[in-house]
């Protein structure tokens, strides 16, 4: 069934696979800044770039930077501590604008220029974190979390809302009214702004998963291709395919287009990585290293050829 419906996708042209990685391309900066934007995404992100600077968590797993740029991930480890050190500053200052943005006693002049300095400095913490290539899968797992305060300011209101209605006394809902203000204070915004923030970043990111979709959907017909070649070694055909489709999907996020190389000679290398790495750890009782596997394989290719002869 699956095999049969893969077969009905039409292979992609060159024209195609670059128009689709720009789209992906200018989607994900697009939903980034977004993000980043939030001062809750903000500050995780400068508490996980913090701890790479530590060497709490691993460069190479938590900033993207080119595997041959040496060069690229030596300017980051320049960048990291002036960068951190002034998010550090800037983290500091939001903190303070906010709390004159909200407040009942600053006139309405000084409320709005504090939003309007709010605004300008969340601008420039993206700047700098992006200065730092944050690897995306970093931050694109918060947007659920940030979906999820949407979802409890509206509970959290509905309740408010059922205590005034019912004029029970002020004390009776402070719980509720403390958490539905520490959500907000976490984020930095109002209600109105925090909804409107997560429709934009929710629609680029469909746009985003669509592209990413659409150049994968494109290319399955290289991952059965691939697993066909692997058959026997311990590993079921569909885990196999299972396994190429995950190396498919790195491939997607590490694609760079401008380098000029077909995505489907790009997906190669990661598509057999995946597969081999998985018969190396899943298909025998006692593991045998992932290169070990590849000499195996060319030993197995020569003497089928040398058979044959």
């Amino acid at each position: 069934m699956y095999l049969t419906q893969m077969g009905e996708i039409p292979l992609l042209t060159r024209a195609q696979e670059i128009y689709l990685a720009r789209q992906i391309e200018t989607t994900r900066a697009q939903f980034r800044a977004k993000l980043l934007e939030c001062e809750y995404v903000c500050l995780n992100a400068y508490k996980v770039l913090s701890r790479v600077h530590k060497g709490e968590l691993p460069f190479d797993r938590t900033v993207q930077v080119s595997v041959t740029d040496r060069l690229e991930k030596e300017q980051i480890l320049g960048r990291l501590p002036h960068n951190l050190q002034t998010l550090e500053v800037l983290i500091g200052q939001n903190k303070a604008d906010y709390r004159i943005a909200l407040s009942k006693r600053a006139r309405t002049t000084e409320r709005r220029k504090a939003w309007g300095r709010l605004g300008r400095r969340r601008k420039r913490c993206v700047r700098l974190i992006e200065e730092l290539g944050l690897r995306t899968q970093r931050i694109e797992t918060m947007i659920p979390t940030l979906n999820g305060f949407i979802r409890r300011l509206r509970e959290l209101k509905i309740k408010i809302d059922a205590h005034k209605r019912t004029k029970q006394p002020a004390s009776n809902r402070q719980n509720i009214v403390d958490e539905y203000r520490a959500i907000l204070k976490a984020c930095q915004e109002t209600p109105r702004s925090l909804k409107r923030r997560m429709k934009e970043i929710n629609e680029i990111f469909a746009r985003y998963q669509r592209a990413k979709r659409g150049l994968s959907e494109g290319n399955l017909r290289l991952v059965v291709s691939i697993a066909k070649k692997y058959r026997n070694r311990g590993l079921s055909f569909l885990d196999l395919i299972q396994e190429g489709n995950a190396g498919l999907m790195r491939a997607v996020d590490k694609f760079e287009y401008r380098r000029g190389f077909k995505f489907c000679t790009y997906a190669t290398w990661w598509i057999r990585q995946a597969i081999t790495r998985a018969v190396a750890d899943q298909s025998r009782t006692i593991r045998i290293p992932v290169h070990m596997v590849e000499t195996m394989s060319r030993v197995r290719n020569v003497a089928r050829q040398l058979l044959q002869e």
